[in-house]
């Protein structure tokens, strides 16, 4: 959803357009499209856990995956300690600011969900599924798909073996923004460790992303402890690798600002 706009004569939509007027052909005039960009509303509390994450599963899972353990497509949400009124904001009103045609739009590459796709009361049913994930990682579907709580209340990276020839690799962040630094190992087959980690916690969607010889605009979000808008100085971080993925898909980690694609620090292990 980051890509730039077409204009009317952009081959690829002057192309497009050719075919569905093809596929349309004898058909008569469509009816226009008619939605609603609407705020949450006032009042976030209410809504049903069960009800968010069958709509979850059913709505949002194309991108976030079932139970909202993360794909290359959108992070995880299991684990973080993301606020209600965030979270209905990224529904209701995500997207380009820029935009000439979808009016107050706050930013981001998640497209907004309009009033006839979800209801107010569907929104606190997802706001509910959300909360509930971050409180009790046990619903995002057990311990092969998302990180596990310790007794000290952080998340531990799911069991694994330590086979690839990677395992053992360490590499230093490289400062680019927001103070990012810290010492990154591959501890094991799926899972990456983070220490002395430093950062300021003042990005908008900040992930821990994967990336290949520098690029990380085509990487996967790795799943753990990075909290959004929390600042760290000497902390520890706990990353797991999404089920799929393995450590040849990698060969670096970035602090990745999702919303402007940007790296505020990143370290390779080649």
């Amino acid at each position: 959803m980051a890509a730039e706009p077409w204009s009317a004569d952009s081959e690829a939509y002057v192309a497009l357009r050719g075919f569905l007027e093809d596929q349309d052909a004898g058909k008569g005039e469509a009816e226009p499209l008619v939605f609603e960009i609407v705020a949450p509303p006032a009042g976030l509390d209410g809504g049903d856990a069960t009800r968010g994450r069958e709509l979850f599963n059913e709505s949002c899972a194309v991108c976030h995956a079932a139970n909202a353990v993360g794909t290359n497509r959108a992070p995880p949400l299991v684990g973080d300690l993301l606020e209600p009124a965030y979270v209905a904001e990224r529904i209701r009103l995500s997207g380009r600011q820029s935009s000439s045609v979808y009016p107050n739009l706050t930013g981001g590459r998640m497209p907004f969900w309009a009033a006839d796709r979800v209801s107010d009361e569907e929104l606190l049913d997802l706001l509910a599924f959300v909360a509930t994930a971050v409180g009790d990682q046990g619903q995002g579907g057990g311990p092969d798909d998302t990180p596990t709580t310790s007794g000290s209340g952080g998340p531990q990276a799911r069991s694994c073996g330590s086979t690839h020839p990677s395992v053992g690799r360490t590499a230093e962040f490289i400062t680019y923004s927001h103070g990012v630094m810290g010492t990154v190992t591959i501890l094991d087959d799926c899972t990456i460790g983070v220490e002395r980690f430093h950062y300021d916690g003042q990005g908008i969607v900040v992930e821990a992303y994967s990336g290949q010889n520098g690029n990380f605009e085509d990487g996967f979000a790795l799943s753990g402890n990075l909290r959004r808008n929390q600042p760290y100085e000497d902390g520890t971080l706990t990353l797991s690798l999404p089920e799929g993925k393995t450590l040849d898909d990698l060969d670096s980690v970035s602090i990745w600002c999702v919303d402007v694609s940007i790296s505020f620090g990143d370290a390779s292990f080649e």
